[in-house]
């Protein structure tokens, strides 16, 4: 017993009193940016060449040296990261496009940074071997908002053996603390023609590196308090608008950003439009509820993780969310926005203000007024409040409150996570008066046994107006159980059981699903899931899923089988096809869509998806078709150019949607958006008109 216990209380002690302090971040010139690691000028930075495979077993990484190094002077932190490729694997990159989602399929660096430390919120910066960025807010500790943009610099170099890159990342925009405060970082490097993830922490795990727990701790840079921390970013706006009549527009605008402390930034917008806000696809939606459409709108987006509540943005579909910022302002100008959030002492938090346009269906000035706030409860958990007052369209009397608490550790299955989220929300309207909505979630998500099981109560009274639900009156529960495995290969397998039950409070309605599913998904990113399911509905109100067909009220059930499969970004051609074929309301229901995208080389890209539902019921059968082609243009990482083309043959009306940016120099940009509808032969509420937009934003810190 003594020869056990004595080596495992000397291991103990060597852990606890002889570890390593963080490493730290040094202070240094700044280096010339252009993607060159030239001798000597990276000497004296913390520098960090231990990098381990993920998502395969196969230790392969001698020919894939990789170096990834750090210093900053006060005001940016500045990476170096040297990628030495393999024999027989050349580099792959095929995309210059700033936040193009193609990028995660090319050679490219990943690099998390949590400036906090607290384990709860970060960033992701992305680089590809051509200099393409796309960035991201990380929040609820590995959650991504890919909206966010921050005004960072990569230059990058490809060599015959391998790749280079140089990143210059401004400190205000991540708020990094006073002091040396202990951050967290963690990097991920793929090589697409192999296949292969390598990562500097936590590479054994089935997390992904957006896992902020999971990210080394270093000795973060000490921001100096040169200069007022204000970055400006006024905007000449031109606007002509012809549809049944024309309106001109030329005014002034501004868009400020002050870093009042190193954690707390204080944004303000004035007169500003979103014409250059990307354009909702085309959805025709068989379902009796509203179908839920993301916000895009830049002012909106950032810092948009501080607001989450709940886990209930998890997974990008909700049910139900008490603040939805797609409620504010949509379509309208806003006179005003004021939005305040970062850290103060163990609080994470944001406090919104907007005031939009007025029309003539308003009952005053719309307003809305949100506040967000968590604060944590020991290492693995937090608690929070959320307060919003306000509605669209200016009504008084809306209001709303709630709670919510997260439970997060990995000490179950290995190390794998597991997270419980509970919440209660009340909210107050003029008409309804108050309504209630209360649930919770518990989730193991990592290798190994995967399960989920959730609930909502949502109140026939409960009604937040500045945010969303998809239906009240209800009670809903979700359950998910199955294993997730990887081979020795790195492809990742899952087989589970899933179900879903929605009943009615009144008990006139129910909707319960379930059935085993299927997926697989291979290291370079092809993938297949499947899934055969059971449906029993009823419903008190009948309804049209498409123009001319009607679904009388009763219950019904019907079998139906799910089958999507997709290809890697990474390749010249990709795409992906879906189809969901069987019975479906006493009827059947086929649903087809295909999608491909053809990269012949970085500058340009098109793609086209095709979606038909097809329905048949006994009074009838209909098809509802889309159609979504896109051709982009990106002659540098500066600028860009593109068109999307839309059709549906419910509305009968064809949209087309321009946008092109050019940075003319680090201080002034072009940004031109046109949109143009051809009024519809079929539906009177689909009208044609034409709108453009033309904007010289600069950009200035102070």
């Amino acid at each position: 017993m003594t020869s056990r216990i004595v080596p495992w209380l000397l291991a103990l002690l060597a852990t606890t009193s002889l570890a390593a302090p963080p490493t730290a971040i040094p202070q240094g010139p700044a280096p010339q940016l252009d993607g060159v690691l030239a001798p000597g000028e990276w000497e004296g930075g913390a520098t960090w060449t231990t990098w381990l495979p993920t998502r395969t077993h196969a230790p392969e990484t001698a020919e894939a040296a990789t170096r990834l190094a750090a210093r900053h002077d006060g005001q940016w932190l500045y990476i170096a990261f040297d990628a030495r490729q393999p024999a027989g694997a050349p580099v792959q990159a095929h995309s210059l496009r700033r936040d193009a989602e193609s990028i995660a399929g090319d050679d490219h660096l990943a690099l998390v940074l949590d400036p906090q430390g607290t384990g709860r919120n970060g960033f992701m910066l992305m680089v590809n071997a051509l200099g393409a960025r796309r960035d991201g807010i990380v929040f609820d500790g590995n959650q991504l908002h890919p909206e966010w943009d921050a005004n960072w610099v990569a230059k990058t170099q490809v060599r015959a053996d391998g790749w280079s890159a140089e990143l210059a990342i401004p400190l205000a925009a991540l708020g990094a603390p006073a002091g040396t405060p202990t951050w967290g970082l963690n990097a991920e490097r793929r090589i697409g023609a192999m296949g292969l993830w390598l990562r500097l922490a936590a590479a054994d795990s089935g997390r992904t590196v957006l896992t902020l727990a999971d990210a080394l701790p270093v000795q973060g840079p000490a921001p100096s308090h040169a200069g007022w921390g204000l970055r400006l970013e006024p905007a000449l706006r031109g606007s002509i608008e012809r549809g049944q009549g024309t309106q001109r527009e030329l005014a002034p605008a501004l868009d400020a950003f002050w870093r009042a402390t190193p954690g707390v930034t204080v944004s303000a917008t004035f007169n500003t439009n979103f014409a250059y806000a990307p354009l909702d696809d085309r959805v025709i939606s068989l379902s009796r509820f509203e179908i839920f459409r993301p916000d895009r709108r830049p002012f909106f987006t950032q810092d948009a993780g501080r607001f989450a509540f709940g886990g209930l943005a998890d997974g990008g579909d909700p049910n139900l969310l008490p603040f939805f910022s797609r409620r504010v302002g949509l379509g309208r100008t806003l006179d005003a926005g004021l939005k305040v959030s970062g850290t103060a002492g163990p609080v994470d938090f944001g406090v919104l203000a907007v005031q939009t346009e007025r029309t003539g269906d308003d009952v005053a000035t719309p307003r809305a007024l949100v506040l967000r706030a968590t604060t944590p409860l020991g290492a693995t958990q937090h608690a929070g409040l959320i307060a919003t007052r306000g509605s669209p369209d200016g009504a008084p009397g809306s209001a709303l409150v709630g709670v919510d608490h997260r439970w997060r550790d990995d000490v179950w299955f290995g190390g794998e996570p597991v997270q419980t989220d509970l919440w209660w929300l009340q909210s107050t309207h003029a008409v309804l008066g108050q309504g209630q909505a209360w649930g919770g979630r518990l989730r193991a998500d990592g290798l190994g046994p995967v399960a989920t099981l959730g609930w909502q109560h949502i109140d026939d009274a409960f009604e937040p107006a500045l945010g969303y639900v998809m239906q009240a009156g209800i009670t809903r529960g979700n359950a998910l159980a199955g294993w997730r495995e990887r081979t020795a290969a790195g492809s990742t397998w899952q087989a589970a059981l899933s179900g879903e039950a929605t009943r009615r409070l009144d008990g006139r309605e129910h909707d319960v699903m379930a059935g085993p599913q299927v997926e697989w998904e291979n290291t370079h990113g092809d993938g297949v899931f499947a899934q055969v399911f059971h449906e029993d509905a009823r419903f008190d109100e009948g309804y049209a899923p498409l123009p001319g067909l009607w679904v009388a009220p009763g219950r019904y059930d019907w079998t139906a089988f799910m089958l999507e499969a997709w290809s890697s970004t990474a390749r010249p051609l990709y795409g992906h096809a879906f189809m969901r074929h069987g019975t479906w309301q006493g009827g059947h229901l086929t649903v087809l869509e295909a999608g491909l995208t053809w990269q012949p080389n970085a500058h340009w890209s098109a793609g086209l998806t095709l979606t038909q539902q097809a329905i048949s019921l006994p009074g009838g059968s209909g098809r509802g078709r889309t159609a979504s082609a896109t051709v982009s243009h990106t002659p540098s990482t500066d600028a860009e150019l593109g068109l999307v083309m839309q059709y549906d043959n419910i509305s009968g009306q064809w949209l087309a949607g321009w946008r092109t940016r050019w940075a003319m120099t680090e201080r002034l940009e072009w940004r031109l958006a046109i949109d143009h509808a051809r009024a519809s032969q079929v539906a009177q509420w689909a009208p044609g008109f034409t709108r453009a937009s033309l904007a010289l934003v600069g950009t200035w810190s102070l």
